[in-house]
């Protein structure tokens, strides 16, 4: 989709996220077109890509922040799928998603600084958030998931009322031009 973008914007032609999704996904079938029923990775790529390109903005006056709002936007129009794929569901991970994820991208900065300070004695104490992170991790994958498979109707159900309600959201949206995935 990036390609795709860069492409139009060098050409000088505006790039319309509904126009480079379905670019992108006719691109990606004309190589291999079974990618679009037999692919998983494929469908929860493209399910949350829609989540956040067209839910994460009105989400993000409930939440305040926009990584919350992109995070549950985005597991929105992938929980039906999962549910049906694998059979169960947390309905919980919601929830846990939004308390560890804010502290995920300075974990990430503290393990590239680690990489630095490998051979220092003090290179214990970096591994003590990481420690508290897996515990509150397995504190909370003892929440009680959904076990049952759904059918697919209703599956189909929650993706029409899903595409329902993102309709009627942009539905008198004005078009996004400027496409800033900062």
């Amino acid at each position: 989709m990036g390609v795709l973008i860069i492409f139009c914007k060098s050409s000088g032609r505006i790039p319309l996220k509904r126009n480079v999704l379905t670019a992108a996904a006719i691109s990606i079938s004309l190589f291999q077109p079974s990618t679009l029923i037999f692919d998983l990775g494929f469908q929860l790529s493209f399910l949350a890509t829609i989540g956040i390109l067209y839910l994460a903005q009105p989400l993000e006056k409930l939440f305040r922040f926009k990584v919350l709002a992109e995070t549950f936007s985005a597991q929105l129009l992938t929980l039906p799928i999962i549910w049906y794929y694998f059979g169960q569901i947390n309905f919980f991970s919601l929830f846990i998603n939004a308390i560890v994820l804010p502290i995920i991208p300075s974990l990430m900065i503290l393990g590239l600084i680690a990489i630095f300070l490998i051979n220092l004695p003090f290179i214990q104490l970096i591994s003590l958030p990481y420690d508290l992170l897996a515990k509150v991790i397995s504190w909370l994958s003892f929440l009680p998931p959904t076990n049952f498979q759904p059918p697919l109707f209703l599956i189909v159900a929650l993706y029409l009322f899903a595409f329902a309600f993102i309709y009627k959201l942009n539905k008198n949206a004005l078009p996004d031009f400027s496409l800033n995935f900062k």
